[in-house]
């Protein structure tokens, strides 16, 4: 027998299916933007903020993206060397993140606060700390390239080719770390188009020496894959002395110009490791975590590898949006801790994940339907291809939860708390490594596999974060709601 339909029941349902996917937007941030002015100003912000920053991490990645070109045009051994190699550069990368981190949240509050003499003390202190960082870190990477390539388990040739791109990128270490936390610095004060600039320059001189250096063109020496270390060490060198004119500047808000203040402070290393210490162990668990993961794919074989480090390329190129909007968020969520105005930093939180997940939802969408292309361009061989662009495939899936956690993670630090990210992405990055080794191992199942992997278990990091942001003291709802009670002075110039 039927059962009677209740008049307006289909009606009823509706709403409250309506109610709750409004609750779970607004639980998200990703209620619709309201019509202040505030918001507005917020959203601009954030974009004014953020785009430099992408085009900079565009162009960074571009470096990478042109040498792999030409030496995938020299061997398979060459491009899989130099993308062993390039794992550790991620982990220097990774480590002075610790500073870039910390000077980047500690000098936007100080800039928020309208303290623009401490931001000027804290601009010295972070570069001197980078410095004293990096002499060490060139110093092993020189003495022992060829042990540290050996732990990837490549093959030999390939490990030859390795340690000797990572031994000629530690000796020139410098210019890259230098020009992170220059950057960083820059940035915290609100000003990122100066590292933008400087990122140009730096990808010119990149193309022309490593056409130059890698086949020996107009009389160069023909120095292969070391020719690519060779051109974008003296690309990064360039844009580091870019950075360092201009903080030079005295009328620059952040100015280092002065012998007063380059001295190391302790109570100062201690505040920016306070901060940096946590998002570097974070992004070094992840970056060794990936290095793990290198070592289970070369049980693949060598074209797996080198499809790997295609599809690395593509990731780096995908994280851009969201890479940008998270330092923005993070920026100006410090910036909203200085002034005391918590509205404004979750207002920002908020804008920051709607733009990230929006411009990396587009970015997989065209990773998805044009996988093989994108593959081709970088390899002729039908192996790489097709095993690259079922891994394209996985990640682009991947791209808007992604995006939420990177820009999440970005507005915690700009409170000052760094160690809860770390803790979250911590334990997701390695707890997928055994799952990936299952799926290769015991599975039989290729790169795109592992990958998807990596889609999937995504998910749990969003939930925890936006718990945590929700009743955080400087970006929960509360918080902003007493902000709104009480107004307080807005943060500091955007740029």
């Amino acid at each position: 027998m039927c059962r009677a339909h209740a008049p307006g029941a289909d009606r009823w349902a509706v709403e409250g299916s309506g109610r709750r996917v409004s609750a779970l937007r607004r639980w998200l941030g990703f209620a619709p933007p309201s019509d202040t002015s505030e918001d507005a100003v917020v959203r601009r912000r954030v974009v004014t903020l953020a785009w430099p920053v992408v085009i900079e991490g565009l162009l960074q990645t571009a470096i990478g993206v042109v040498d792999t070109f030409f030496v995938a045009k020299v061997s398979e051994e060459a491009l899989a060397g130099v993308g062993t190699a390039l794992q550790l550069v991620f982990i220097m990368i990774v480590v002075m993140s610790a500073v870039s981190i910390g000077a980047s949240v500690l000098v936007a509050q100080a800039v928020g606060a309208g303290e623009n003499d401490r931001a000027r003390g804290l601009a010295k202190q972070s570069l001197t700390l980078g410095a004293l960082v990096t002499i060490p870190m060139s110093v092993l990477g020189v003495a022992f390239a060829r042990p540290a390539i050996d732990l990837f388990g490549v093959e030999p040739a390939v490990a030859e080719i390795g340690a000797s791109y990572w031994r000629i990128t530690s000796l020139l270490a410098f210019g890259m770390t230098g020009m992170y936390v220059a950057s960083a610095v820059l940035r915290g004060a609100g000003n990122t188009k100066i590292s933008m600039q400087s990122a140009i320059l730096a990808n010119i001189i990149n193309a022309v020496a490593a056409w130059l250096l890698i086949f020996g063109n107009l009389g160069f020496p023909e120095l292969g894959a070391d020719g690519s270390a060779w051109a974008a060490a003296s690309g990064r060198i360039a844009a580091f002395g870019v950075m360092l004119v201009v903080l030079f500047r005295p009328a620059t808000i952040i100015s280092v110009r002065g012998w007063f203040g380059w001295r190391p402070r302790l109570a100062t290393v201690r505040r920016v490791l306070r901060i940096g210490a946590p998002a570097a162990t974070e992004e070094l668990a992840f970056s060794l975590s990936l290095a793990v993961l290198t070592v289970l794919v070369a049980m693949l074989g060598t074209q797996a590898l080198a499809a790997q480090r295609i599809a690395f390329n593509a990731l780096s190129l995908a994280f851009l949006p969201g890479f940008g909007v998270a330092l923005a968020a993070s920026a100006l969520v410090g910036q909203s801790v200085g002034a005391r105005d918590p509205r404004f930093g979750r207002l920002a939180t908020n804008a920051a994940g709607q733009y990230a997940t929006v411009w990396m939802s587009l970015i997989g969408v065209i990773y998805f339907l044009a996988a093989t292309p994108i593959m081709r361009a970088f390899s002729d061989d039908p192996a790489v291809i097709a095993t690259g662009a079922a891994a394209l495939r996985a990640l682009a899936v991947s791209q808007p939860i992604w995006a939420i956690t990177m820009v999440w993670a970005g507005a915690l630090r700009g409170t000052g708390n760094a160690t809860f990210p770390l803790v979250v992405n911590a334990i997701w990055s390695w707890s997928v490594i055994p799952i990936c080794w299952v799926m290769i191992t015991l599975l039989d199942y290729g790169l795109g596999g592992v990958w998807l992997v990596y889609a999937i278990t995504g998910i749990a990091p969003v939930i925890v974060f936006r718990a945590r942001i929700n009743r955080d003291r400087h970006l929960g709802a509360a918080a902003a709601d007493l902000a709104t009670r009480s107004p307080a002075a807005n943060p500091g110039p955007a740029d």
